[in-house]
């Protein structure tokens, strides 16, 4: 009789085991889509992007075409389903979204909705905008208008060379300058995390910068200015004869100013 309860208490404790298994794999378990497509765009046009959860990597081309890369991931074939990538493409625009259909993943009980890592090549001289939420942002080589932004990642932009905004909530922007345009308005900001510009050392511009609760550093002769009372710290100036309008702003973060 002792042998068979043995047995049986040995039994139900490897069900046991072999059950916790099977529920970790299954959670473990990630699911996972690419999606590979090109379209004709031309040289200037114009390219609008946004997503939610993912890296997104855009690059120029020497090519008239925006092509698109991505891999969606999900903990479950459902919330694989509900991430839709979404394109409306013309010979002059092109915009790419990723939607959830299903679930509000901001709100009630949709948590860790499903991923898409993006890397995009665009036309050299596009006019870019592009957003992300919860990721980085990296954008390298568009010489065309470029408007950046991000929420809770990093946002970084280089190759630039007309005017430009890159910004962010929670993290460090950083915004680097082959050549600035003659006219224009430059914009780098944070709210949390620093606030980077990396311009030619014979820059031509106009400069503001202010940080509330950080310090300024510059490789120019800028002068930076600390208030009388309280943080943070300013600068006002000129660069060679003047031109484009550099404005950079940060709240708790430090301020560059840096020479290529």
């Amino acid at each position: 009789m002792r042998k068979n309860n043995l047995s049986t208490w040995l039994g139900a404790l490897l069900g046991t085991v072999l059950a916790l298994l099977f529920s970790a794999y299954a959670h473990a378990q990630e699911f996972t889509e690419e999606f590979h497509h090109s379209y004709p765009l031309a040289a200037n046009g114009s390219v609008d992007i946004s997503n939610l959860n993912g890296t997104v990597r855009i690059t120029g081309s020497d090519t008239n075409q925006v092509k698109v890369d991505a891999i969606k991931r999900a903990d479950s074939k459902q919330k694989l389903d509900d991430a839709q990538i979404e394109v409306e493409s013309s010979p002059n625009d092109f915009e790419l979204r990723t939607r959830y259909h299903e679930h509000d993943s901001w709100f009630g009980e949709y948590h860790n909705p499903a991923s898409v890592d993006y890397t995009i090549s665009v036309p050299h001289n596009a006019r870019l905008h592009a957003h992300v939420v919860n990721s980085r942002l990296e954008i390298s080589g568009v010489s065309g208008e470029v408007r950046a932004s991000t929420v809770n990642g990093q946002v970084t932009a280089s190759g630039l060379m007309s005017s430009a905004e890159v910004t962010t909530v929670n993290s460090r922007a950083e915004a680097t300058f082959d050549q600035l345009p003659a006219s224009g308005h430059v914009k780098v900001s944070s709210v949390n995390g620093s606030a980077i510009v990396v311009i030619p050392a014979n820059a031509n511009a106009e400069v503001r910068a202010h940080s509330v609760n950080g310090s300024i550093h510059s490789d120019f002769n800028l002068q930076v200015e600390h208030p009388r009372y309280g943080p943070g710290s300013r600068v006002e100036g000129r660069l060679g004869s003047g031109g484009a309008e550099i404005n950079l702003e940060t709240v708790n973060g430090g301020i560059q100013i840096r020479q290529r």
